[in-house]
């Protein structure tokens, strides 16, 4: 199992606060928060996160 924090999976994803909080209807503040360190996601919405950046952003190949 990973291990990845928000702002981890934020790099993954590539995109902006904005585009994220369109793309998965979450708010903006919320996501501001998570990238502060301000707050913490609730597990079930990291995991969701989790899942959806590593199957859909990362090349194929590439391991850490």
């Amino acid at each position: 199992a990973h291990d990845f924090t928000f702002r981890r999976l934020k790099c993954i994803h590539g995109g902006s606060l904005r585009s994220i909080a369109q793309e998965y209807g979450i708010p903006l503040r919320s996501l501001e928060n998570w990238n502060a360190g301000a707050s913490e996601p609730p597990e079930y919405v990291l995991e969701f996160f989790a899942a959806d950046v590593l199957a859909n952003r990362v090349p194929m190949g590439i391991e850490e």
